[in-house]
């Protein structure tokens, strides 16, 4: 076994004997599984089978917003933003949103954009 074992392209070794008497034997993968070669990771997840949901991602997004006007002195700009985030931003977001207004004395005009995807948005300054 162990001269036929020398002849495998892959790295194996005997890890021992089963109490039902079948040989176990390791084998380390050397190319890809099949399914690594014909799928790609999910550009929403990055793979990992979860996303955010809309409301963590906008909380991100105020976040980053007020980095944005924090960190590059922005003045005065507008959120252009697809229905999901626009409808959010002004009911169950909208203290969050007054609040980032207020700590940055910005006037942050929010807009609805059709064209954009649902969960969309673009930042631009006036």
């Amino acid at each position: 076994l162990k001269e036929e074992m020398k002849k495998d392209f892959s790295n194996c070794w005997i890890a021992g004997v089963s109490p039902t008497g079948n040989v176990e034997l390791i084998r380390t993968r050397k190319k890809p599984s099949l399914s690594e070669l014909m799928q790609a990771k999910c550009c929403i997840c990055d793979g990992c089978g979860k996303s955010l949901n809309l409301q963590t991602k906008i909380l991100d997004m105020i976040r980053n917003v007020y980095f944005d006007i924090k960190n590059n002195n922005l003045s005065d700009f507008e959120l252009t933003a697809g229905i999901n985030i626009y409808e959010i931003l002004n009911n169950e977001m909208s203290l969050i949103w007054d609040e980032l207004q207020s700590k940055t004395g910005f006037n942050i005009k929010v807009s609805l954009d059709s064209k954009l995807s649902k969960s969309g948005y673009e930042i631009k300054e006036l």
